[in-house]
C-alpha cells in the first residue's frame, strides 16, 4: 500500500501543478511543458523520500522506492498520452458535445450534420503540423517535414510488421 500511496501521491502532486500553470498561463509547448512539471515533481519527490529516509524516517525501502517510481512514470507516461487525445479537437468530441448542447430535445441527423459542416479540423490540424515540424510549408504546397518522415517512417514500419497496407495508398 505505501508503494501506491508513494506513486499516486507524486501523479497526484504532479497534476496539480499541471492544473495551477495550465490555469495561470497555458505554455505554448504543452507537451514539452508536462514533461517537465512530471520530472521536476519526480526529481523532487525522489529528493524528498531521499532526505526523508537519511534522517531515520518512515520511508520505503529502495526497492519499494523504485516501485513507486515506476508506478508514478507509468502513470505519467499514460497520461501524456491521455492528455494528447483529450486536448485535441476531434470529430468524436465535438459531435458529443453538439449533442450534448442540444439537451433533452435532441437533435436530428441533419441538424448534426449541419453543425458539423462548421468545424473545421483540418486547417487547425495542418497550422499545428507545420508548427510541430511535421509538415513544411512550400508557397503553396506542403512537404512532409523531418518530424513527420520519422514519424510515418514508424507508423508504416509497424503497420508493413502487422501486415496491414498503407493509409491512403
Amino acid at each position: 500500500m505505501p508503494v501506491f500511496l508513494v506513486g499516486a501521491g507524486l501523479f497526484a502532486l504532479a497534476f496539480a501543478v499541471h492544473a495551477v500553470v495550465w490555469n495561470v498561463r497555458r505554455p505554448r509547448k504543452q507537451a514539452l511543458a508536462l514533461l517537465v512539471i512530471f520530472l521536476l515533481v519526480g526529481l523532487a519527490g525522489s529528493a524528498a523520500a531521499w532526505l526523508v529516509h537519511g534522517s531515520g524516517g518512515g520511508a520505503l525501502p529502495p526497492l519499494r522506492f523504485a516501485l513507486a517510481i515506476l508506478l508514478y512514470l507509468s502513470s505519467c507516461t499514460f497520461y501524456l498520452l491521455l492528455f494528447s487525445a483529450i486536448d485535441s479537437d476531434s470529430p468524436t468530441l465535438t459531435m458529443i458535445g453538439i449533442i450534448r448542447k442540444s439537451g433533452s430535445r435532441g437533435i436530428s441527423r441533419d441538424e448534426l450534420a449541419q453543425e458539423m459542416a462548421k468545424h473545421s479540423f483540418v486547417r487547425p490540424r495542418l497550422k499545428q503540423m507545420i508548427h510541430d515540424g511535421f509538415l513544411v510549408q512550400v508557397g503553396d504546397r506542403l512537404h512532409p517535414g523531418r518530424r513527420g518522415r520519422m514519424l510515418a517512417g514508424l507508423v508504416l514500419s509497424y503497420r508493413r510488421l502487422l501486415g496491414e497496407r498503407e493509409a491512403g495508398g
